[in-house]
């Protein structure tokens, strides 16, 4: 299902495929894709599911996570 995500990889798909869908049972979604990163499950890399009210700001956040962004 998510196997096709490794695609954002390239910038070319980025601008192709600006929004990514995902349905569930209840509603369907849309997304922005704002950045694409690779990160692991290690407690010492990058964490893209923080409590951002309490960790960090959100500033900080969007730093870091463009700091690791395969492009702009």
């Amino acid at each position: 299902m998510f196997g096709q995500l490794s695609n954002y990889e390239s910038e070319r798909c980025w601008r192709k495929h600006p929004l990514l869908h995902y349905d569930s049972l209840m509603r369907e979604n849309a997304y922005l894709v704002m950045a694409a990163l690779r990160t692991t499950e290690r407690p010492d890399d990058f964490r893209y599911d923080v409590d951002l009210d309490y960790e960090m700001t959100f500033d900080a956040w969007l730093q870091a996570v463009k700091a690791r962004a395969y492009y702009e």
